[in-house]
């Protein structure tokens, strides 16, 4: 198994105890000892479970993967910082912030250099109201292709949206929360985002018996550490990647990027 010691069962770990199993496994070739400078990490402030706020602290997903692979693993010091998410992206593109992990589109591979290892992957899909009168309809769609003539909305940030339904009739809300409750409305047909992170969101707001995910998968994609050109960090994104790939080897990757229950 590469260098590491051999994983106990992944079954036998907690979220919470996986960073001190870790924390005595050696990496050779990664500098351990303390480094100058401090990574400042930014985040949506509202995207659970991947990143969120729970008692004046920015908790989820991305942060403990993060926390793992900066602080743990290369012994660097990292703020985390939680914003609107369009404000968190002008930070790195600003200089004003490092890094932030999203999927590595064209306009952030402008200002930022992605690591080549993805650090979470999911899949896009749709989602309707339960008694929408065209829910048997919907059931049927393949792809975007059948999505003319059926409103769709999502959130501002929802990147994927706008490059790839920006012709269509599109509405926008301000966070994932406010874009279910105008699907609850009826203000659109379908919402279009990430399954994981709206499948957290449904049952937080209460919503798991009034919307349902169609079967669909419009898409798959990957997030990546998207570091500003500026940063310091980019001397590191080769060591980011050999313990990435380490990550996925030993299953502490799949361990941290699993929602809690």
């Amino acid at each position: 198994m590469d260098s590491l010691e051999v994983a106990p069962n992944r079954h036998s770990l907690s979220r919470r105890s996986v960073g001190f199993w870790l924390a005595g496994v050696s990496f050779p070739g990664i500098d351990l000892q303390a480094q100058p400078g401090i990574v400042q990490m930014v985040y949506a402030e509202e995207f659970s479970p991947y990143s969120y706020r729970q008692n004046g602290q920015l908790k989820g997903i991305l942060v403990d993967i993060v926390e793992e692979v900066l602080v743990r693993r290369l012994r660097l010091s990292v703020e985390h910082s939680g914003y609107p998410w369009t404000r968190a992206q002008i930070l790195v593109q600003r200089g004003e912030a490092d890094a932030f992990v999203t999927v590595a589109t064209e306009e952030r591979r402008a200002y930022t250099v992605p690591s080549s290892e993805w650090v979470t992957q999911g899949r896009l899909a749709l989602f309707a109201r339960r008694n929408h009168p065209k829910l048997a309809q919907f059931r049927g769609i393949k792809g975007v292709q059948d999505l003319k003539g059926v409103r769709i909305g999502t959130y501002y940030g929802n990147s994927w949206a706008k490059s790839k339904l920006g012709a269509m009739d599109m509405q926008f809300a301000k966070d994932r929360d406010g874009a279910l409750r105008m699907l609850v409305a009826d203000r659109f047909d379908l919402m279009v985002d990430a399954s994981n992170p709206t499948q957290y969101a449904l049952k937080a707001l209460g919503l798991e018996q009034v919307v349902t995910q169609l079967p669909v998968t419009l898409d798959t994609s990957e997030t990546y550490l998207c570091v500003g050109k500026h940063s310091f960090l980019v001397d590191y994104l080769p060591r980011i990647d050999r313990v990435l790939r380490k990550m996925k080897l030993d299953k502490s990757l799949e361990l941290l990027s699993t929602p809690p229950l």
